[in-house]
């Protein structure tokens, strides 16, 4: 789903909708009572102004973001998946324990059955785009 930052004429599912119901539970919250009707026109322009600018920021900085990755995975049955190539000259093995490693350099890889198999994969990713809908205003 695409981030849409919204505006006064297209408000419906957007961060500014969702900073506005914010603000009316944190207004019921102190005041106890309801956010009055009043200057709904002028809030609902700041907060997209305040969207729109929140939302370019993050576009415009995404080489500020990076995602990392630790994943196990378990099949938990008797004949679970492990690796094999059909170049195994191009596996090698180092360490041994928690501490060991396996490289591959060019090797088709595929799953043969085995017990006990665990794969664990660690790396990090960048992300490259922010996908983004409604107007987004220079």
């Amino acid at each position: 789903m695409p981030i849409k930052a919204g505006t006064v004429d297209d408000f419906a599912g957007s961060m500014a909708e969702a900073m506005e119901r914010a603000l009316m539970e944190e207004y019921q919250a102190v005041k106890s009572e309801a956010m009055p009707g009043i200057g709904e026109e002028d809030r609902r322009m700041l907060l997209c102004a305040i969207s729109q600018g929140v939302v370019r920021y993050l576009k415009d900085n995404l080489d500020a973001f990076v995602l990392s990755s630790d994943v196990t995975q378990v099949t938990g049955e008797a004949d679970a998946p492990l690796i094999q190539s059909t170049n195994p000259s191009a596996i090698s093995v180092s360490g041994g324990g928690a501490g060991g490693s396996i490289s591959a350099n060019d090797a088709d890889v595929t799953q043969i059955n085995s017990a006990s198999n665990r794969v664990r994969s660690r790396g990090t990713a960048t992300i490259d785009q922010m996908n983004t809908s409604g107007t987004l205003y220079t």
